[in-house]
């Protein structure tokens, strides 16, 4: 019998003791009702910094029901892998330059194509345009990708080994580039010979001198130290990378109405945070580069008009070939 009391007095000091307990702990302790990981192939520049802001925002929206897991670097694969396994539900959302979604709609080459933009804020003005950013940020859906953010990465910068001070100097060299087509066409209306290669074989690359250059923003040269090996940066900037957030939808429709809300208006809130700190690292990017003794060509305007000139047919053969993107372009060029 007094065993029997006991226990009963012991187990309800224990539930008390677990309520107790559980109500003393931070809601950040217990566990989430979802996890999402997100993937990006790049750390400590824009695309990571957004990350951290979009988890700050989702986990407090959703009162931590949500746990955001950061991933940089490709620690979860290959940006292919990583967009495959969105599609398949495997992994919850990514980050990266529009163009690396090429291989699921051919469409995500349009913020890329030379000429839409002629400013950091001329594209955010156009990206914000209602009707421009759902287009956009839809593409995908019925591929198992929904877009939830458009961040505006940058103006294309072009690194080299070799010493120049103008495009022409960029002739003959192997360039990376991403995989879109335009870039491709571009880099070679420039005289020099694109190479499409994933950013984490560039390093290597440029040491060993399987690449004179590469093409990205400087955002990205910053984080690779690219200064030590190819210290000549040429601002062409022919276009401006577009980095697109994206969620599976899968994971997406499993989540009960408020939190989707919660995702996209987090998302949306980190991007517009992220525009004006990506105007305050464009600058001390620069400053950075010059002293780790890499050089900023300055270019002529006269140059400078000549490779738009270049880059606009370049532009137009392939809006013509491809009505659809054609479409996408227009839409997003004419919103503001």
């Amino acid at each position: 019998m007094k065993h029997s009391i006991f226990s009963k007095v012991t187990r309800n000091s224990l539930t008390a003791l677990a309520f107790t307990l559980a109500g003393a702990l931070p809601v950040s302790a217990l566990a989430a009702d979802y996890t999402l990981k997100l993937s990006m192939p790049t750390i400590n520049d824009m695309q990571f910094e957004w990350s951290q802001m979009f988890k700050e925002e989702l986990e407090a929206a959703s009162e931590n029901r949500i746990e955001v897991q950061i991933y940089p670097a490709n620690q979860l694969g290959p940006i292919a892998s990583v967009i495959e396994g969105l599609q398949l539900g495997s992994i919850e959302a990514t980050i990266t330059p529009a163009e690396f979604y090429v291989g699921v709609d051919k469409r995500y080459q349009a913020p890329a194509v030379p000429g839409l933009f002629t400013s950091m804020e001329d594209a955010r003005e156009k990206l914000d345009a209602p009707e421009a950013r759902d287009a956009l940020l839809a593409v995908g859906v019925d591929k198992g990708l929904r877009g939830i953010a458009a961040v505006v990465y940058g103006p294309q910068v072009v690194i080299s080994r070799m010493k120049t001070d103008n495009i022409a100097g960029l002739a003959a060299q192997k360039i990376r580039v991403l995989s879109s087509e335009t870039e491709i066409g571009t880099i070679n209306s420039l005289g020099a010979s694109a190479v499409p290669m994933p950013l984490n074989e560039v390093p290597a690359a440029l040491q060993q001198g399987a690449l004179d250059g590469a093409s990205t923003v400087l955002d990205v040269f910053i984080s690779l130290k690219s200064y030590d090996v190819a210290p000549t940066a040429v601002p062409t900037e022919l276009w401006y990378t577009i980095s697109l957030a994206t969620v599976s939808d899968i994971w997406f429709q499993s989540l009960p109405e408020d939190l989707q809300q919660a995702v996209l208006a987090s998302a949306q809130s980190a991007e517009e945070r992220m525009f004006a700190r990506q105007l305050e690292r464009q600058a001390t990017n620069n400053a950075l580069w010059t002293e780790n003794g890499g050089v900023i060509v300055e270019l002529s305007d006269e140059e400078q008009a000549k490779a738009q000139e270049s880059a606009a047919v370049v532009a137009e053969t392939f809006l013509s070939a491809n009505p659809d993107i054609r479409e996408l372009y227009d839409l997003i060029k004419g919103s503001n």
